[in-house]
């Protein structure tokens, strides 16, 4: 990922949340890794 900190902030202080195509993915950047803690397709009824 070239800019990891282009994910939009989510209600969590840590996790970042990326729309691709059609899927939601959450995941954390620790300035050196990227871990990516869920991923969701749109159709399903996320609350995080």
């Amino acid at each position: 990922m070239k800019q990891p900190l282009s994910g939009i902030k989510t209600n969590s202080d840590e996790d970042l949340l990326l729309i691709w195509d059609n899927y939601y993915i959450f995941y954390i950047y620790d300035g050196s890794i990227i871990e990516i803690s869920s991923i969701y397709h749109q159709k399903e009824n996320v609350t995080r």
